[in-house]
């Protein structure tokens, strides 16, 4: 019996499964039952399967060779589904056989150009006709022929007609390269004219649609004639070399040429602005059609965080004040592809200074050489180690490699040999080899490549582009990488023309092991650096080694530290940071990592660096800046490794930087008369809430003498008194903005005559002592001349009382950043339970017949600060009068210890256990054992008793009060000596406590590791003990001693 053959699959009904799997086994088919069912649908019914019949075998020869037989039969029956006429398209075939393979080729081996003939069945015709296929397609050709497709239709319609033109030329131009009737040269650049003309077309839609609304952009000539300004986009990378791949971006630059107005008013950078945008949505927005292309602007100054379209003179500006060496590599690339031509040769023209510098010295190249080291490095650490053997664009020996190769030794000779100046690597490697050098012809070379070089760089180029082209080409995708599973890297393979995938590999292997070779010689790395390598621990995954890397900057969390390096240098994820500002954090990071490992905390200094680098923006600028500036490094890490609250202060206010790097405001102090200025000056001009304009001054001046403390540049006694000072400047605006609010709603005070009432201030405590600290509160009391009634009928009582709830209300409110000040009145008359104001009169009552000892106490630290002063001096009057009415019982002195043990008993916790030491009294600076309070409560016991007879020794501040003890004999000088370096010693422990948190803290930590940082905030270094058990070792000499004079003094 005769074995059935491929006719009788198709005609004869009743074959067996095992018949059909015979004969279909001879096809490479790898699934025989769907490969059937295929066919049976592609016969159809008769007479269109007799028809089918004759041109089947031709037909599975074909598809058993294409790369992928299940895919091209599959594809052909689609594409047969959808045809006009079947019996058409199977009489065309059997006609024209020559036709089975070019449609094979299609089907077998791209399913993007499968499903585009599917989609459009009809362009299969079109690709018969002996012009469409027989020659490659200039610009102009295509321009015409696009030209023609969106004429006379509405907007979107031409959208929608410029994607299936390049749907259609893609099909066109990849079957030719599939056939092999173009070259790799010819392909890339056909796809680059699409790219071309796509982008013209989208520059003349944007022109018609923009200038119709917005007017024509114009600009005054230089003969004073008013001109129309123009628009240029610039294509770079693959489009700017006429190299463009499959599936490729376009990466373009939009420039226009000079700054003015349209017609109708509007900026010509807002015009420029929308016309790119336009561009770009034209291309890249995904329609019912797809898109055109997908454009990258990321190449442009700033990136992604620059401008998307700049002057002529913006980008002169930009590069010659900002280019890197990455934007001089990139820039190589440059070419006008659309808009007005001319102004895009100005571009050209304009750069090629920046990109070919003429003379180079050694430091330079290296430079060069240095930065496509690192880039190459990056690049590897991003794909990883085992993407590196098998990603075609980016892997080692790859496609970038030959571009860095090129570009490379263009930047370094093309400022003399300017026929080097070509943007298309193959030919330009073709110039490498052919162009003699004056310094290579005296050693004996032709070029900068010899021929076998040249030869082996040309092949790898073109073996790798036309795998990269197989690769993408098969679905439209962005595909870099060889598959992995067999059956497809073999499917790659045979695009590729090898018939296994072995020899494809070996082929591969050997390309990119030539390409290794001469990237290799030409940028051998120089001999190591000393230091830390901080582009290995960026690249670092590994918690051991960076652990290892790091421990000499005393970081407790290394791993965190890790990633603020790493987010220095390259931003968060999907952030693309240029090139320029990762260099110059490298350059900067080994002084930086320095400072911060000699900071108090190492930790919060790097994250508070990196916080403030985030919100700052513009990062290569600050990079640059600090590159050229160092102390302001150092400055910027103290702040950010001594206090929270200051830098969070900073990092909300960028701009205040300016401040703290003025020389002359952070040499001196600022006088009460020049804050008031400003302040004075700051309200006249705001037109918001004037309390958030008091917060943000109050948080500015914070920022401006917080630093200069940090960094010694003034004494705790200058600090404490500007901080004085700029709560009183405060207090006094403060006071005069409700007060003349309040006079129009209630009236003005008087007094029964009719005489205008006064008012101040006074302040209490530290307060008046100008002895403020960070974050202390302000201790108040109010008083007014007279009792009587307001213009409005309002008692002064009445008035006063409002006018003090009023200025506690909006100088606590937290809305809008926290409260300008906490304000404490509890040290009025019966306290909370007392009113908010009294009168003078009423003062003196209370003070005649209700006060108690701890009061006279309190108004030793009294003194006007706002509202009207003079007034506020006779309160003073009466405040002293009652003070120092008379001596002190020994019984009113053990009141005052007594009342000093009851606050001691409060604070008592012991110190935490640390080195050789055991536990501690108390960890409060304030009150505890030995604290402030000793010192206080001493000095001013003593001013009660010797104040009744001698007004010298009166002075609200305690360090000015301990020298007039001293002068009139009531401590002796060795006394005033021990007491004045204790009371400096704790308030500067009081100060480093408060300096971290906008909160008034007196408590030592009890863990260890965060007394090490407040030791470290007071200057101790780890020596022969460590930092913080030195410091514990001087605080219990300080407060034991501190105890002994207490004693001596008061009991």
């Amino acid at each position: 019996m005769k074995a059935a053959t491929v006719k009788d699959l198709i005609l004869a009904p009743n074959l067996t499964s095992d018949e059909v799997n015979r004969i279909l086994s001879r096809y490479n088919f790898t699934d025989l039952a769907k490969a059937d069912r295929n066919l049976q649908r592609l016969a159809a019914e008769p007479p269109t399967r007799q028809l089918f019949a004759e041109i089947v075998e031709t037909l599975l020869r074909a598809i058993a060779y294409s790369p992928d037989p299940d895919a091209a039969l599959n594809n052909l029956e689609r594409f047969a589904n959808t045809t006009f006429d079947r019996r058409m398209l199977y009489a065309f075939l059997r006609d024209i056989p020559a036709l089975i393979p070019v449609l094979i080729t299609i089907c077998g081996c791209s399913q993007y150009l499968s499903d585009t003939l599917i989609r459009n069945p009809e362009y299969f015709e079109w690709l018969m006709e002996p012009d469409v296929m027989n020659h490659p397609k200039n610009r102009d050709v295509m321009y015409r022929e696009l030209s023609r497709m969106v004429n006379h239709l509405p907007l979107d319609k031409k959208l929608d007609a410029m994607r299936r033109y390049k749907r259609r030329e893609t099909l066109r131009i990849g079957l030719r390269d599939l056939l092999e009737d173009a070259d790799l040269e010819t392909t890339t650049l056909e796809l680059s004219n699409l790219a071309d003309v796509s982008l013209q077309i989208a520059y003349e839609l944007a022109e018609a649609e923009l200038t119709s609304k917005l007017g024509e952009p114009q600009t005054v000539t230089s003969d004073g004639s008013i001109g129309k300004s123009r628009f240029a986009v610039i294509g770079m990378g693959k489009l700017g070399g006429r190299e463009l791949n499959f599936s490729s971006d376009i990466d373009v630059m939009f420039v226009y040429s000079s700054e003015g107005q349209t017609s109708q008013g509007i900026d010509n950078r807002e015009y420029f602005t929308k016309m790119s945008e336009f561009i770009v949505n034209a291309l890249s927005r995904v329609t019912g059609e797809g898109y055109v292309f997908r454009v990258d602007i990321r190449l442009r100054p700033e990136s992604s965080a620059g401008s998307i379209v700049r002057s002529l003179d913006g980008y002169e500006a930009y590069y010659e004040n900002w280019g890197e060496i990455w934007e001089r590599q990139a820039l190589i690339k440059a070419r006008p592809a659309a808009g007005d031509e001319s102004l895009g040769q100005d571009f050209i023209e304009m750069i090629e200074p920046f990109v070919y510098q003429r003379y180079l010295d050694m430091e330079t190249i290296e430079l060069i050489r240095e930065d496509i080291r690192q880039t190459k490095k990056r690049i590897e650490r991003r794909i990883g180690s085992k993407a590196a053997k098998s990603h075609v664009k980016l892997g080692t020996g790859s496609i970038r490699d030959i571009e860095f190769i090129v570009q490379y030794l263009q930047l370094i000779h093309g400022g003399r040999d300017k026929e080097l100046r070509n943007r298309n690597t193959l030919q330009v490697i073709d110039l490498l080899c052919s162009l003699r050098s004056p310094m290579l012809s005296a050693c004996g070379s032709k070029g900068y490549f010899d021929d076998v070089e040249s030869e082996r760089l040309k092949a790898a180029y073109r073996f790798l582009r036309t795998t990269e082209h197989r690769l993408q080409i098969l679905a439209d995708r962005q595909l870099h990488l060889l598959p992995t599973k067999p059956d497809e890297l073999n499917k790659l393979a045979k695009r590729m023309g090898y018939s296994a995938a072995q020899r494809f590999l070996s082929a591969y292997e050997m390309h990119t092991g030539y390409v290794q070779e001469i990237f290799q010689k030409i940028f051998q790395p120089s001999p190591a650096k000393e230091g830390l390598d901080l582009e290995l621990l960026i690249g670092l995954d590994d918690e051991a080694t960076i652990a290892e890397m790091l421990k000499s900057y005393n970081f407790r969390d290394v791993n965190a530290a890790h990633k603020r390096i790493s987010l220095l240098a390259d931003g968060p994820n999907k952030v693309r940071f240029s090139e320029r500002a990762r260099r110059l954090f490298l350059d900067i990071a080994p002084t930086l990592l320095t400072y911060v490992g000699e900071s108090p905390d190492p930790d919060m200094a790097l994250d508070y660096f990196e916080r403030f680098i985030e919100v700052a923006g513009a990062r290569a600028s600050y990079y640059k800046l600090f590159s050229e500036n160092l102390q302001m490094i150092d400055l910027l890490v103290k702040l950010c490794g001594s206090s929270k609250f200051l830098t969070e202060i900073l990092i909300q206010n960028p701009e205040l930087l300016d401040v703290l790097t003025s020389p002359g405001l952070m040499s001196q102090q600022k006088s009460q008369q020049t804050m008031r200025a400003e302040l004075e000056d700051t309200l006249k001009r705001i037109r918001v809430n004037p309390f958030e304009a008091l917060r943000k001054y109050k948080n500015g001046e914070w920022l401006r003498i917080g630093v200069r403390d940090i960094l010694g540049n003034a004494t705790l006694s200058e600090t404490t008194e500007e901080l004085s000072n700029l709560a009183e400047v405060i207090l006094q605006q403060a006071y005069d903005i409700i007060d003349f609010d309040l006079r129009k709603e209630w009236g003005a005070p008087k007094s029964e005559n009719g005489e205008e009432v006064a008012f101040a201030i006074i302040g209490m405590g530290k307060l008046a002592g100008r002895e403020l600290n960070y974050n202390s509160d302000l201790d108040l009391i109010f008083v007014y001349s007279v009792d009587g009634t307001t213009t409005a009928g309002k008692s002064n009582y009445d008035y006063f009382t409002k006018l003090g709830q009023e200025l506690v209300t909006q100088m606590t409110n937290a809305r809008g950043g926290g409260p300008v000040y906490e304000l404490d009145l509890r040290l009025r008359p019966f306290g909370k339970a007392g009113s908010i104001a009294l009168s003078l009169r009423g003062y003196r009552d209370y003070y005649d017949k209700h006060a108690e000892i701890w009061e006279r106490q309190a108004l030793i630290k009294s003194r006007p600060v706002a509202g009207d002063l003079n007034f506020g001096k006779q309160f003073i009057q009466i405040a002293h009068g009652f003070a120092y009415s008379q001596p002190l019982t020994p019984e009113q002195i053990a009141e005052i210890v007594h009342t000093r043990e009851r606050k001691e008993n409060k604070a008592k916790s012991p110190l935490p256990p640390f080195g050789k030491g055991g536990t501690w009294r108390t960890r409060d600076v304030k009150i505890g054992y030995g604290g402030l309070a000793d010192i206080e409560f001493a000095v001013q016991t003593l001013q009660l008793i010797h104040g009744c007879q001698n007004h010298h020794v009166r002075s609200p501040n305690t360090m000015l009060a301990l020298g007039q003890l001293r002068d009139v004999d009531a401590i002796s000088v060795e006394q005033h000596r021990q007491l004045s370096k204790f009371y400096q010693f704790l308030r500067m422990v009081e100060n480093r406590l408060r300096i971290v948190h906008d909160r008034p803290l007196s408590a030592l930590p009890t863990e260890a590791y965060e007394l090490e940082k407040l030791a470290r905030r007071l200057s101790y270094r780890d020596d022969k003990l460590l930092a913080a058990e030195e410091f514990l070792q001087d605080y219990r000499d300080c407060t034991s001693q501190t105890r002994q004079l207490f004693h001596e003094l008061l009991m």
